[in-house]
Protein backbone atom coordinates (compact mmCIF):
# COMPACT_ATOMS: atom_id res chain seq x y z
CA UNK A 1 0.00 0.00 0.00
CA UNK A 2 1.44 3.24 -0.97
CA UNK A 3 2.00 6.01 1.53
CA UNK A 4 3.31 8.39 -0.62
CA UNK A 5 5.36 9.67 -3.76
CA UNK A 6 8.75 10.01 -3.59
CA UNK A 7 10.24 12.46 -6.17
CA UNK A 8 13.79 12.17 -7.19
CA UNK A 9 14.54 15.62 -9.08
CA UNK A 10 18.12 15.95 -9.62
CA UNK A 11 19.49 18.34 -11.81
CA UNK A 12 21.93 18.08 -14.65
CA UNK A 13 23.58 18.32 -17.41
CA UNK A 14 22.88 18.43 -21.15
CA UNK A 15 24.33 15.92 -23.26
CA UNK A 16 26.56 18.34 -25.85
CA UNK A 17 28.47 19.10 -22.48
CA UNK A 18 30.05 15.98 -22.51
CA UNK A 19 31.02 15.99 -26.15
CA UNK A 20 34.44 16.31 -27.41
CA UNK A 21 35.36 18.91 -29.37
CA UNK A 22 34.93 17.23 -32.75
CA UNK A 23 31.89 15.19 -31.78
CA UNK A 24 30.57 18.50 -30.89
CA UNK A 25 31.35 19.83 -34.54
CA UNK A 26 28.47 17.73 -35.96
CA UNK A 27 26.19 20.24 -34.19
CA UNK A 28 26.92 23.68 -36.02
CA UNK A 29 23.57 25.04 -34.28
CA UNK A 30 25.59 24.87 -31.14
CA UNK A 31 28.73 26.72 -32.99
CA UNK A 32 27.48 30.27 -31.81
CA UNK A 33 27.22 28.83 -27.83
CA UNK A 34 30.90 27.10 -27.46
CA UNK A 35 32.54 30.17 -29.93
CA UNK A 36 32.84 32.20 -26.40
CA UNK A 37 34.50 29.60 -24.77
CA UNK A 38 37.10 29.20 -26.74
CA UNK A 39 38.02 32.77 -25.87
CA UNK A 40 40.69 32.29 -22.81
CA UNK A 41 39.74 35.88 -21.56
CA UNK A 42 36.07 35.10 -21.92
CA UNK A 43 36.75 31.95 -19.20
CA UNK A 44 38.51 33.74 -16.92
CA UNK A 45 36.46 36.71 -16.68
CA UNK A 46 33.47 34.15 -16.34
CA UNK A 47 35.01 32.13 -13.37
CA UNK A 48 36.12 35.79 -11.52
CA UNK A 49 32.73 37.24 -11.99
CA UNK A 50 30.94 34.14 -10.93
CA UNK A 51 33.53 33.04 -8.17
CA UNK A 52 32.38 36.48 -7.02
CA UNK A 53 28.97 36.02 -6.76
CA UNK A 54 29.28 32.76 -5.13
CA UNK A 55 31.63 34.67 -2.24
CA UNK A 56 28.91 37.45 -2.18
CA UNK A 57 25.91 34.49 -1.32
CA UNK A 58 27.88 32.69 1.33
CA UNK A 59 28.85 36.02 2.95
CA UNK A 60 25.00 36.98 2.77
CA UNK A 61 24.24 33.59 4.20
CA UNK A 62 26.22 33.92 7.25
CA UNK A 63 25.15 37.27 7.80
CA UNK A 64 21.67 36.42 7.96
CA UNK A 65 21.91 32.99 9.47
CA UNK A 66 20.62 32.94 12.91
CA UNK A 67 22.96 30.24 14.08
CA UNK A 68 26.15 32.13 12.69
CA UNK A 69 25.85 35.29 14.54
CA UNK A 70 28.42 36.55 16.86
CA UNK A 71 27.42 35.46 20.72
CA UNK A 72 24.97 32.64 20.07
CA UNK A 73 25.27 29.43 20.62
CA UNK A 74 26.42 27.13 17.66
CA UNK A 75 23.79 24.51 16.84
CA UNK A 76 26.13 22.44 15.02
CA UNK A 77 28.55 22.63 17.89
CA UNK A 78 29.10 19.18 19.57
CA UNK A 79 28.79 20.77 23.28
CA UNK A 80 25.21 22.64 21.96
CA UNK A 81 22.44 21.57 24.69
CA UNK A 82 19.11 21.77 22.06
CA UNK A 83 16.71 20.29 24.79
CA UNK A 84 14.80 23.65 24.85
CA UNK A 85 14.26 23.11 20.98
CA UNK A 86 10.35 23.27 20.52
CA UNK A 87 9.11 20.49 18.26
Amino acid sequence: VPVGIIKDAVGGSPVEAWLSADALKQFPKYEQQVAPYRDSAFVAGTKQREGAAVADWYKRLHQADQGEQPGQPKWSAATYDATGWAT
